[in-house]
């Protein structure tokens, strides 16, 4: 059959209750055939839980009744500097070997767009090669900063405090910890709204990550997320100076040879620590965003920003072509230590350009790269290289890889 006649014949849904088992064994099915096994029951608690049913999340293409390929929208909020942001993260995406060059991924893509678009996300986040996702507005982003460790980073450099430090597993959401861990989570000035003890306890455990409690002379001091023996995935402490002594200690306990850690780019406290002790670091672009709603996202970071070191006072005007042809007007201004964001929903009389120091118009794919990761430092993006703009960019936008999809 040719492609159009294999496109007629294929329904195009959005998964119901009745799929849930269906989905399942599908996105198992193929992501197990790149040679490791998957079990997303395991592998995404979070989502695929028996006591979860994201079934509505996901949009299908179905031949005679059959799944032959998934693309998962699943919403979530991030809490930024204080502001609600509606974070749409695209995952499970699949597509079964005997149904691939069928223009599936596209069409199941597109319907993800579509309900993002008019469902009011102001961005949408997934993992994966960047070619695959830029002709869908992704782009990789972040500035992430990656430290890597040797055990004689601190035999060498650090001494003493580490005996003091133990560590808890913490086994269910039952645990005396959970508490005190959400607590340390949600005081970042960037996180994500995980619901009720049960989810939160599901997002620490996702991608085969098991959580621990950080005991200081048999107290409570902070969590670690460990990853496969490899990496520290997300963590919290009551005082951040802790954090070589629990490296020291872990690098002991685990008999480990190595050791990495991403740092997100608004803990600059983590990084100043860290920074002290690591074999090396670099930055990495760890996820790809598709940005829908400029003015919100860049209000909120620019606010987390200007918390961590003063903005210098100036004054931008935007102009962002967007995935769908559109124009996106963004007004910047940081004045007597304050940020303001407009754009057009607020009025034309607060868009005039004439009082903005520069007039940028980019397109989505720079825009996403030149804002939001640490490319902007080293590439011109505008006229003139408009968006090397005093010490605004790039912006913190991140996720924990815990909450990635």
């Amino acid at each position: 059959m040719n492609g159009k006649e294999d496109f007629a014949m294929t329904e195009f849904c959005t998964g119901k209750a009745s799929d849930r088992e269906d989905i399942i064994d599908f996105i198992n099915m193929v992501f197990s055939q790149t040679g490791q096994p998957h079990d997303f029951k395991i592998l995404l608690p979070k989502l695929y839980a028996d006591d979860s049913d994201t079934s509505a999340c996901h949009f299908l293409a179905k031949e005679d009744g059959k799944i032959k390929a998934v693309v998962g929208l699943f919403p979530t909020e991030h809490v930024t500097g204080g502001q609600r942001l509606k974070i749409g993260h695209i995952g499970s995406v699949s597509v079964h070997k005997y149904a691939r060059g069928r223009g599936y991924m596209k069409q199941l893509m597109a319907m993800a767009y579509d309900a993002a678009k008019h469902g009011g996300y102001d961005a949408l986040v997934l993992g994966g090669k960047k070619n695959r996702y830029q002709y869908f507005g992704f782009q990789p982003t972040e500035a992430a900063a990656k430290y890597s460790f040797i055990p004689e980073n601190f035999s060498h450099q650090y001494k003493g405090g580490h005996d003091a430090i133990s560590f808890e597993r913490v086994e269910d959401e039952h645990s005396t910890y959970i508490s005190e861990i959400r607590a340390l989570y949600e005081k970042r000035p960037v996180y994500t709204d995980r619901g009720d003890d049960r989810q939160f306890f599901k997002v620490l455990c996702s991608w085969h990550s098991i959580p621990y409690a950080v005991l200081k002379n048999g107290h409570f001091a902070g969590y670690i997320t460990d990853l496969c023996g490899q990496c520290i995935g997300e963590w919290g402490f009551l005082e951040i100076s802790d954090f070589p002594a629990v490296l020291a200690a872990w690098f002991l306990q685990q008999k480990l040879t190595s050791l990495t850690i991403c740092v997100p780019p608004y803990d600059t406290a983590a990084c100043e620590v860290l920074g002290k002790y690591c074999e090396s670091f670099s930055s990495v672009m760890r996820h790809n965003w598709h940005i829908l709603n400029f003015g919100k996202i860049i209000e909120a970071l620019m606010c987390v920003k200007n918390s961590i070191e003063s903005l210098e006072e100036g004054s931008l005007m935007l102009r962002i072509k967007k995935y769908d042809g559109n124009i996106e007007l963004c007004k910047l201004v940081v004045r007597d230590g304050d940020v303001k964001t407009w754009t057009e929903s607020m009025g034309a009389e607060k868009m005039n350009a004439g009082d903005c120091e520069r007039d940028v118009a980019i397109g989505l794919l720079e825009a996403e790269e030149a804002l939001f990761s640490a490319a902007v430092n080293y590439r011109s993006y505008g006229l003139d290289g408009g968006l090397r703009y005093k010490n605004w960019f790039p912006l913190p936008l991140c996720i924990d890889e815990n909450d990635a999809c």
